[in-house]
């Protein structure tokens, strides 16, 4: 997952993402304050929690310092010339002295236990009327965070109680005198007497833009939970809510504007408002860099392949970055292209047509057993003879579908013979390691890998976690939307075309990312619409079979009745009445009346 601070402009949707002091090792931001001058920030790099200042005028990074006492940072606040930090994993809030070059004497101000570790998950330290107010889960009611439902607002300098029986309450803020708060589970912006907003995710983050509008940040539902690791019984289904900033008005409870940053994250922390005299036509320049860095404009529009209609979209979790997959071709013009687990291969006919349409000279091939596992499911013989089918019509003059494992696969390819590799195998971080590790050798000088699902933390996934390693090691680009899709630069001598586009600058990158979450999510969308379609198509002619059934079973009746000895007998009978009694007489009126006479009950 991305972290980071971005800047963004409410009224263009402009972004611009800050350096937080560690480009290569940052793994989440988790606070920002500021004062009159300066903004400050909490993040965690290599785990250890620190806090850096930046100045507004220019963004420019004056101190980083560690924090050494701190344990799951979570919030932090500026008053009069001291820093004011929550220590979540020690349950409590720290205080600082700041100077121009960091902070010093730290002092704990407020536990909410004496345990030194997350017992009531202290996420949220402002002031109002005054006095330092906390916003605290509570304590669990079992093993997840999801099982505390007493929630509560504490005031710490007169230890007063303010508020109870508050869902996972975050982002405390005070505007015109009054007191709000986000409670996150119920996904809303109350007051401490009135809901006021509810949105569609779960709520984290509120920066004030005048006294009657307000941004509110909005996050996807875990599934699992980030401190345990382990399956959120609360949410067994699919996430819910979306990536996004959404401006409220408090005086009419209207939701004017959303944000939506789901092309870059899931989950936002903090925000702050920052006017934009203090922001406005100031460039920055790189904080590991002395000299202003040189940036290549990289437009994908440049590129027509990211519009080519897939040919095969079935079932999987790619189609998202399918666009991306069909440029990276073009960049790269791969001499050999290999994929480590096919599956349906949606995403491997894609890497095909780019390179078809493309007219390279590229040989592709695609390993796997198509048996399936414990995280995908298991495969039946038809996911490979359907796949085949589409291949082979297609593709089989420059490409090969292997079934093998792939560490059986792996002698028939040449030390640096492969350009782009892409590991989708099964998902355990020993696994993906050993994948990565084992298949290394075979790639070339201008060799790229790609890794799918950097961002799913689900129990059991584990290719979060070796990506984060090979970040430290290796150049990089990453998207986080579709379960994450990690690019790694692993050799030196690439081509032109894929250097530029490695080369684009934070904000470029950012709307790169952008572009493609939004054409990857109406590809998903077509994916879905159509798998819906053909569901609908194939229940309707399961009913026309149905109903021919049906009728043939009727007609099949009937010609049993014409021509079964009962049916001649029952004519004969017509015939017989219509002689003693025809139609219209008197004699037939008085039989009709003797057969709808009931004997009397005796």
């Amino acid at each position: 997952m991305n972290a980071a601070i971005l800047k963004i402009s409410v009224d263009a949707d402009h972004s611009d993402m800050s350096n937080v002091g560690f480009p290569e090792g940052v793994e989440t931001c988790t606070g920002l304050t500021s004062d009159n001058n300066n903004l400050y920030a909490l993040f965690r790099s290599h785990g250890v929690f620190y806090v850096a200042g930046f100045t507004l005028d220019d963004f420019q990074r004056f101190f980083c310092q560690p924090l050494t006492e701190v344990r799951d940072g979570h919030s932090l606040f500026v008053r009069m010339g001291q820093l004011y930090v929550v220590s979540t994993g020690t349950d409590q809030v720290l205080r600082y002295e700041l100077a121009r070059n960091g902070i010093k004497n730290p002092q704990v101000i407020w536990s909410a236990s004496e345990a030194g570790r997350d017992t009531h998950h202290v996420n949220s330290v402002a002031e109002w009327n005054g006095n330092i107010v906390v916003s605290c889960f509570g304590p669990k009611r079992g093993e997840l965070w999801a099982s505390a439902v007493e929630g509560y607002i504490h005031d710490i300098d007169r230890d007063l109680r303010i508020k109870d029986d508050i869902h996972h309450p975050h982002s405390l803020s005070v505007r015109g005198g009054q007191l709000y708060y986000c409670e996150s589970s119920e996904r809303r912006v109350a007051s401490l007497d009135r809901s006021i907003f509810e949105l569609d995710g779960y709520t984290r983050g509120v920066a004030w833009l005048s006294d009657d509008l307000v941004c509110i940040g909005s996050s996807v539902g875990r599934k699992v939970s980030k401190s345990t690791d382990t399956a959120n019984p609360r949410d067994p289904g699919e996430p819910f809510g979306n990536c996004e900033i959404v401006i409220g008005e408090l005086s009419t409870g209207r939701l004017l504007k959303r944000i939506d940053l789901g092309w870059f994250n899931s989950e936002l922390y903090d925000l702050v408002a920052v006017p934009d005299s203090l922001v406005e036509d100031n460039r920055r320049t790189s904080i590991d860099s002395k000299a202003e860095p040189t940036f290549i404009d990289f437009n994908p529009i440049d590129h027509p392949i990211i519009f080519d209609a897939p040919r095969r979209l079935t079932s999987s979790e790619w189609h998202e970055h399918i666009p991306f997959g069909m440029l990276l071709v073009e960049l790269l013009k791969p001499r050999t292209l290999v994929e480590l687990g096919t599956a349906h291969g949606d995403t491997y006919s894609a890497f095909c047509q780019s390179v078809q349409k493309l007219g390279l000279a590229t040989a592709c091939y695609a390993i796997d057993t198509w048996q399936g596992d414990s995280q995908t499911g298991y495969y039946a013989p038809w996911v490979l003879k359907r796949l085949r089918q589409h291949h082979d019509r297609l593709y089989r003059d420059f490409s090969e579908l292997i079934q093998s494992t792939f560490d059986e696969a792996r002698a028939r390819f040449d030390n640096g013979s492969i350009d782009l590799l892409h590991i989708d195998g099964y998902h355990s971080y020993e696994a993906v390691k050993h994948d990565f590790e084992s298949w290394l050798p075979k790639v070339s000088t201008r060799g790229v890998i790609l890794f799918h699902d950097i961002a799913v933390r689900q129990p059991g996934f584990g290719v979060w976690r070796l990506w984060s390693e090979l970040k430290l090691e290796y150049p990089y680009f990453e998207f986080t939307h579709g379960h994450g899709l990690g690019v790694l630069v692993v050799g030196k001598d690439q081509p032109k075309m894929f250097r530029d586009f490695m080369n684009v600058s934070q904000d470029q990158a950012l709307k790169i990312r952008r572009f493609f979450y939004q054409l990857g999510y109406g590809l998903h969308a077509r994916a879905q619409t159509e798998t819906t379609l053909r569901a609908e198509l194939r229940d309707r002619a399961l009913q026309i079979e149905s109903h021919k059934v049906q009728v043939a079973e009727w007609e099949q009746r009937w010609n049993d009745l014409e021509n079964g000895i009962g049916y001649p007998v029952l004519q004969k009978l017509q015939r017989v009445r219509a002689r003693l009694a025809p139609p219209g007489t008197r004699r037939e009126q008085w039989l009709l009346a003797i057969s709808r006479r009931r004997p009397r009950a005796g």
